[in-house]
């Protein structure tokens, strides 16, 4: 306290004034880290959605024909188009395993971890796979 008492009334209102504007730059910088973030996870669940639409829609006719192989080059195309696309597959009305990406086999687990509710047009899960958090698509195949 008696360093406040030495310091001079511009030097007080100059040091009240610089702790104000500091205070109120650190509650925006939160409040602009915390809107971008929720911005951010909505696009994600957004192009996730829309993927798992496309992967749905451009299903539809190699499952009609029974061309497994082309099945599988839509779903490997859908993985590669980004770097963020842990895995997708394809499952049939029983719950079959119809194509994967995955390299050493189908977690049997998965099938049961995100299941889209009776006439639902889509359904996302939030998943914990260890060291990550994954979000999880689901999508019906419309003929």
């Amino acid at each position: 306290m008696r360093f406040l008492s030495r310091l001079s009334l511009s030097t007080k209102i100059n040091a009240g004034i610089a702790l104000i504007v500091l205070i109120f730059g650190l509650v925006s910088t939160i409040m602009a880290v915390r809107i971008t973030s929720r911005a951010l996870l909505d696009e994600i669940k957004k192009r996730g959605t829309s993927l798992t639409f496309n992967l749905a829609a451009r299903s539809a006719e190699p499952l009609l024909a029974q061309d497994f192989l082309r099945l599988r080059e839509v779903v490997d195309e859908i993985k590669a188009s980004g770097d963020d696309i842990f895995y997708a597959f394809v499952l049939d009305k029983n719950g079959q395993v119809m194509s994967h990406t995955f390299k050493n086999g189908f977690p049997v687990a998965l099938i049961r971890a995100n299941i889209l509710p009776p006439k639902a047009p889509e359904h996302t899960e939030l998943l914990d796979v260890g060291d990550d958090l994954v979000y999880d698509f689901a999508v019906p195949i419309r003929v």
